[in-house]
């Protein structure tokens, strides 16, 4: 039997964005190795948009962020794919999408139809039932406990058995961890509206379900593209009550900004804030469980490895980009009389720099009329409907479609049009907010080195550091980011043809196949392999 592969995704409330890029990424690169792979998602995800050969288990009730919560627990678990008749060993149809757990457990679970009984009867069951386990209970109270070592003893002895070993106080090891009562000291500075105690218990009951489901052993490996803390108090947790050589290998990637203690505590962002707190109170917990070689660690920038290692106390590896570069189509070739296209990419957020977009455009439509056409797609976030971001959007808008194309205006960009979009673009804009974007990666940056795009990113970012030198621009604010704009377009042949260059060197180190080397073991994971793109490097 071939070794699995899981991945859990309780993120994925819907089958869109890059949780789903991520999953598919991993998951087709694991079937390669020859693994079978299972994905397990959030109880709302229904799973349309996803490929109908990947088995997706919808029975996770929290997100990782503990914003969509499910408080009960979902009865059924669907797995996609044609319904078949149960096979000779029925969880295999299940695990292979022929059948669903509630046909599975109909077929084996039915109870035999019980024949009518008269009073004697009902009686006699009820004396059957219930007199054994009082009898046992008064006993046990009567009875001092060392008279039960006698009696086993004395059993072992009449069937042949050796007496059971004793052993000195000092051949056992280290108390198992009290993980209740240590988690509610850890999250004692969490305010606890939010209910983050009860969101661990769901998220470790729904875990070890997963894995009895899918029967996970030793040689497997369970794979966390977007972890969150208390996904490793969870898995150590399970480790030390379980034991390490009965369960797999978990891999847990992280991928968030956290706050050094010097930003927590003058809270530049509440919300960062918080999770940074939460994070700090489950990792301070982790410290209390033996180290495994269960549970490995990692970011996906040495710049966020560095901050987790320092918040948490453990060490954290570097992985790589697991973007699949064949789902961007080939560019057509420019029309050199027309304007470039400078696309804006993504959810229009604010810490993304949207509401520097009017001016820039205002400046490029004065001065260089018709060398550029801004494409910006999708809708503001639902979070950030406030007054500076609708005023952006209106003059935005305003502009002809010669000067500002606005496609997909409902924020839904289909898979094979968001690539499109890409694809067609000529320059990639990511002037986003420097404290946000320190140590954190950005996918839409990712995407646009493996396109071979120009990118025009904010300094004192991670994209800054990964950025190749002549392949963009870095900007510090809005003057710098016109004057960046006008560079590329005067010479942009010599920036497309650096852009080119660093997709080569991107595509080298970042792909699916050599992060599922990284995870397995075939392939060290080391911070230095992740800046082959640096500026530095040229």
């Amino acid at each position: 039997m071939a070794a699995k592969f899981l991945i859990v995704n309780n993120g994925m409330t819907e089958a869109r964005g890059h949780f789903v890029e991520t999953g598919v990424a991993i998951a087709r690169a694991a079937r390669r190795r020859g693994f079978d792979v299972l994905m397990g998602v959030h109880a709302r995800c229904t799973g349309r948009g996803l490929p109908a050969d990947l088995p997706t288990l919808p029975l996770f009730r929290v997100d990782h962020w503990g914003h969509i919560v499910d408080e009960v627990q979902p009865s059924v678990i669907p797995l996609r794919g044609e319904l078949g008749p149960l096979c000779d060993t029925p969880i295999e149809a299940v695990l292979d999408g022929h059948a669903t757990l509630r046909e599975l457990l109909d077929a084996r679970l039915a109870p035999p139809p019980q024949p009518k009984r008269n009073l004697k009867a009902k009686l006699a069951h009820f004396a059957t039932r219930t007199l054994p386990p009082v009898v046992s209970g008064v006993f046990r109270a009567l009875v001092p406990p060392v008279a039960f070592d006698h009696v086993r003893a004395t059993a072992r002895k009449r069937r042949g058995l050796p007496p059971v070993p004793t052993f000195g106080a000092d051949h056992f090891g280290p108390l198992p961890t009290d993980a209740e009562g240590l988690l509610r000291r850890a999250l004692g500075r969490i305010p606890p509206e939010h209910n983050e105690f009860v969101h661990y218990q769901m998220f470790a009951a729904d875990l070890e379900r997963f894995l009895t489901l899918s029967g996970t052993g030793p040689n497997d490996h369970v794979y966390f593209p977007t972890a969150y803390g208390r996904d490793a108090l969870a898995v150590l947790a399970l480790v030390q009550r379980v034991g390490a050589e009965r369960l797999p290998t978990f891999h847990l990637e992280y991928r968030h900004t956290m706050l050094s203690p010097s930003e927590l505590e003058r809270e530049p962002s509440p919300v960062e804030a918080f999770h940074t707190r939460t994070h700090r109170a489950y990792f301070d917990a982790c410290r209390a469980y033996p180290e495994t070689g269960n549970a490995r660690f990692y970011t996906d920038t040495a710049e966020l490895a560095a901050d987790y290692t320092a918040l948490a106390g453990f060490s954290f590896g570097v992985l790589p980009y697991a973007f699949r570069a064949d789902l961007i189509p080939p560019s057509s070739p420019r029309n050199t009389m027309g304007p470039l296209r400078v696309l804006f990419l993504g959810d229009l957020r604010k810490e993304k720099g949207f509401t520097k977009l009017p001016a820039l455009v205002r400046a490029m439509s004065t001065g260089e009329k018709n060398r550029v056409q801004f494409v910006i797609p999708g809708a503001i976030h639902p979070e950030e409907r406030e007054p500076a971001m609708l005023s952006a959007l209106a003059e935005l808008e305003s502009h002809p479609e010669s000067v500002v194309e606005r496609p997909y205006r409902d924020g839904f960009v289909p898979a094979d049009d968001y690539y499109r979009l890409l694809s067609s673009a000529d320059v990639v804009l990511c002037f986003y907010d420097a404290k946000a974007y320190r140590a954190r990666s950005s996918g839409i940056f990712a995407e646009a080195v493996a396109a071979g795009k120009p990118t025009i990113v904010s300094a004192g970012t991670w994209m800054a550091s990964e950025q190749l030198a002549g392949s963009g621009e870095v900007v510090r604010d809005e003057h710098e980011l016109l004057r960046a704009l006008r560079d590329v377009v005067a010479d942009y042949p010599s920036y497309r043809a650096a852009a080119s260059e660093a997709r080569t060197r991107w595509l080298s180190h970042h792909s699916p196949e050599n992060l599922l080397a990284q995870l397995i073991g075939t392939k060290p994971t080391n911070i230095a392999t992740s800046k082959v793109g640096a500026r530095a490097a040229v």
